[in-house]
C-alpha cells in the first residue's frame, strides 16, 4: 500500500482525513493544523538568518508542554525546557545567533522551566552536551562533528505533556482538579489580564508577596511557582517540590490538544520571510506524561495508548480511504502518518526574476531508526563514518557525518519538467548521460557517468536548484546555499540549468533503495510494516 503525496505545493502531501481529527487513542495529522504534538520542520541561524516560530493554545484550560530543538545531522537535542501556558495564550520565540552561537530569545513572559523569561537579556543558547559528549551529565556523544555550529540548523518539536486541570465549575467535569491544592497550578499558570494590575487580597507565601502588593498586567501570576515544583529547596534538609518529588502529574490531566502553530526564517538584511505552519499530530497519548526539564522525555516514542497498541490513521489514496493501522511503539504510529513514497515540489531559478529555489526535507523520526547496530525499517542505513569519497573528508576519519539514504528522480527514468510538460528522455541518443543529476552523486566508478541518484543523509535536509557557483565540483558542494544559508559536507543540488529549464517541477522517488553501484541492493525498497499486516512504502518525511 503506498501512501502517496499528491501535493505540489507543500512537501507535506495529503494530512489527513475528515472525521478524525479528533479521534482519540489514535495518532493522526489534524488537517486543521491542531493536536497535542507539533513538528516544525526546520530552524536556521546560518547567514544572516533568524527563525521566528510561535505557539498557540486554543483552548480553555492550561498546557504543559514540552519544547525541544534537534540539531539538523543526527537530531541530537540542543535545547529542551518546559513551557507552561495558560488558557488561550501564545508563546512566541525565535532562534537567533547570539555572538556567534545558535540561541532562543523571546519576549514572551508565559512561563519556561528553566527561566528563560526570568534571565536579563531572555535569551539562552543552545549545548552541544548530547552530541559532543559530557561524562558529567551521562551523554556518550554520537562520534559526529563536536562544534556548536552543528546546532545552528535542524527542527523541533513541542509536545503537550498534559492539560492543567481548572477550578472552574463550569469547565468539563474531564478537567476538574481532584483536590483543592492542584487549583494552583491553574492559578499561577494564568495571566493577569486587568490592565491596573491585580490587587492580591491575602498574603501569598508562594510568591513572597503580601495583600495589597499588585500583580502586573499581562504576566502569570507566578512562574517561580513552576520553577519551585521542579526544585529541591532548603539546606539540611532539603525539601523537593511536588513534582520531582515523585509526584509530576499534580495538577495535570491527560493532553486534550488544540495547539497549534508555525515559523518562518526572516532575513533581514534581505527584506525576505519563509513561513510554514507546524504539522499537528493527535491522538499521540491518553496519559499525562510530564517529565522534568533536561530530560530526552518526552519523546515521539513516549506516546501512551491502551494496552500499548499504537494506532495510526492514514488515508490510503489507492481506494480514497482511510486506514487504521496498529504498531507496537510510538514512534512507528508518528512514522506512519508522516510516510510517503515521493515528495514533489515546484522550482523556479529565472535569472529574469532573480529566483531561486531550496527545498527541506525533514525525517522527524528518522534517529529512532538509525543510532544503532542495524538500521530499523523503514530506513536502510545507520549513523556512521561515511568514509567513502566524497563523503568523507578522508577515508576512515572516524568521524561520523550521516545517515546516508540513496534518493533518484522517479518513479520512472525521470523526473524533472519545465513548466511546459517538457523533460528528458535517457534513450534519446542526444541525451547526454551527466545531465541532469544530483550532486553530490553517489559514489562510483569515475570512469563510468554518474547515475541520477544522491544520498539525503541528515535528520534535516536542504535540496539546492540551479547551476553551482564556478569552481564548485557537483561532489562537493558544502554551502552556503543562497537562501538558508545551509552549510553541510554534502547539500542535494540539482543543476536544472544545465536542462534548459529554469522552473518547474520535479518528483523525487522515497521509495527505491537499490544502489546502481551495489548489485547486493537490486530491487530493495523501504516500508514501515503495521502488526495488522498492511505496509506504507516510502520514508516518514516533512518540509516544505
Amino acid at each position: 500500500m503506498n501512501r502517496k503525496n499528491l501535493t505540489a505545493a507543500v512537501l507535506a502531501g495529503l494530512a489527513g482525513a475528515a472525521g478524525i481529527a479528533s479521534t482519540a487513542q489514535a495518532v493522526n495529522l489534524n488537517p486543521d493544523g491542531l493536536g497535542q504534538v507539533l513538528v516544525y520542520p526546520y530552524y536556521t541561524a546560518n547567514g544572516d538568518n533568524l527563525t521566528i516560530m510561535s505557539v498557540v493554545n486554543t483552548t480553555a484550560q492550561g498546557k504543559a508542554v514540552k519544547v525541544r530543538f534537534l540539531e539538523g545531522m543526527n537530531s541530537k537535542e540542543v535545547l529542551d525546557f518546559n513551557l507552561y501556558m495558560s488558557a488561550y495564550d501564545v508563546w512566541a520565540a525565535a532562534v537567533v545567533d547570539q555572538d556567534g552561537k545558535p540561541a532562543v530569545t523571546t519576549e514572551d513572559t508565559s512561563c519556561t522551566v528553566p527561566g528563560i523569561e526570568t534571565q536579563a537579556d531572555m535569551t539562552q543558547e543552545f549545548f552541544n552536551l548530547a552530541y559532543a559528549g559530557d561524562k558529567t551529565k551521562e551523554y556518550p556523544g554520537d562520534k559526529g562533528p563536536t562544534s556548536l555550529d552543528r546546532a545552528r540548523e535542524g527542527h523541533f518539536e513541542l509536545i503537550e505533556m498534559g492539560t492543567i486541570c481548572t477550578a472552574d465549575a463550569e469547565a468539563d467535569a474531564n478537567m476538574q482538579c481532584a483536590e483543592a491544592a492542584e487549583e494552583a497550578v491553574e492559578y499561577y499558570t494564568t495571566h493577569v489580564i486587568d490592565p491596573d494590575g491585580e490587587t492580591l487580597t491575602a498574603d501569598d507565601a508562594l510568591l513572597g508577596l503580601s495583600k495589597g502588593d499588585v500583580l502586573p498586567y499581562g504576566r502569570p501570576r507566578g512562574c517561580a511557582v513552576h520553577n519551585a515544583l521542579w526544585s529541591v529547596s532548603g539546606g539540611a534538609n532539603p525539601t523537593p517540590g511536588v513534582w520531582v518529588g515523585g509526584n509530576p502529574t499534580f495538577g495535570l490531566l491527560a493532553p486534550s490538544g488544540g495547539l497549534f502553530g508555525g515559523a518562518a526564517v526572516v532575513n533581514p538584511a534581505k527584506g525576505s520571510m519563509y513561513s510554514y505552519d507546524a504539522r499537528a499530530i493527535e491522538g499521540f497519548s491518553t496519559e499525562v506524561i510530564h517529565f522534568e526539564p533536561g530530560f530526552e522525555q518526552p519523546s515521539l516514542d513516549d506516546g501512551v495508548a491502551p494496552q500499548d497498541i499504537h494506532t495510526a490513521y492514514v488515508y490510503n489514496g489507492e481506494t480514497a480511504s482511510v486506514d487504521m493501522l496498529t504498531f507496537g511503539s510510538s514512534v512507528d504510529a508518528v512514522s506512519a502518518v508522516f510516510m510517503h513514497d515521493t515528495m514533489m515540489n515546484e522550482y523556479n531559478t529565472e535569472d529574469i526574476a532573480g529566483a531561486a529555489s531550496e527545498w527541506v526535507v525533514t525525517f522527524p523520526t528518522k534517529s529512532f531508526y538509525t543510532n544503532g547496530v542495524d538500521a530499523e525499517a523503514p530506513f536502510q542505513n545507520v549513523w556512521a563514518d561515511n568514509d567513502v569519497y566524497p563523503f568523507g573528508a578522508a577515508k576512515g576519519d572516524g568521524i561520523y557525518d550521516g545517515a546516508c539514504e540513496i534518493v533518484k528522480l522517479g518513479p520512472g527514468e525521470n523526473g524533472i519538467w519545465n513548466r511546459e510538460e517538457d523533460t528528458f528522455n535517457p534513450e534519446d541518443p542526444n541525451f547526454d548521460p551527466e545531465e541532469p543529476v544530483f550532486s553530490p552523486s553517489n559514489p562510483q566508478d569515475p570512469t563510468e557517468p554518474p547515475a541520477p541518484t544522491s544520498w539525503l543523509c541528515y535528520e534535516t535536509n536542504v535540496i539546492r536548484f540551479g547551476a553551482l557557483p564556478d569552481g564548485e565540483m557537483g561532489d562537493t558542494y558544502a554551502g552556503p546555499t543562497e537562501i538558508l544559508g545551509s552549510e553541510r559536507v554534502r547539500i542535494t543540488s540539482i543543476d536544472n540549468d544545465a536542462l534548459g529549464f529554469e522552473s518547474g517541477w520535479v518528483q523525487v522517488n522515497l521509495t527505491d533503495a537499490a544502489d546502481p553501484n551495489k548489485a547486493s541492493t537490486a530491487g530493495a525498497v523501504r516500508s514501515l510494516s503495521s502488526t495488522n499486516g498492511k505496509a506504507l512504502l516510502g520514508l516518514p518525511m516533512t518540509g516544505f
